[in-house]
């Protein structure tokens, strides 16, 4: 009986132990917000950017701000967020980016 007992603590602390250990390495995980996971990603201008306009991704529009006066129908990438706002520059300048 003393056996059962011992065991059944044993596992008890086991499994508490565990439990810790997972609630420890969860807070360590920053959670991202769902706007950036569109860093990167490759939308359209559907007005002129100048500095704000708005831009496609995957049908739907969002308001981005540029550096760089983009015209409508400009591929562009996204760089960065700001809340919900997206920060993009044009294909473009990628492009060239990489000639040099």
């Amino acid at each position: 009986m003393k056996i059962i007992f011992f065991l059944a603590l044993f596992l008890t602390g086991i499994v508490s132990v565990l439990l810790l250990y997972i609630v420890i390495i969860s807070r360590e995980h920053k959670l991202k917000n769902h706007y950036q996971n569109l860093i990167g990603m490759i939308a359209i201008a559907e007005t002129d950017l100048d500095p704000l306009g708005l831009i496609l991704v995957f049908g739907e529009a969002w308001q981005a701000t540029s550096i760089v006066k983009i015209p409508k129908g400009t591929k562009v990438q996204i760089i960065a967020t700001e809340g919900v706002l997206l920060k993009v520059e044009p294909m473009l300048l990628k492009f060239f980016a990489g000639k040099n």
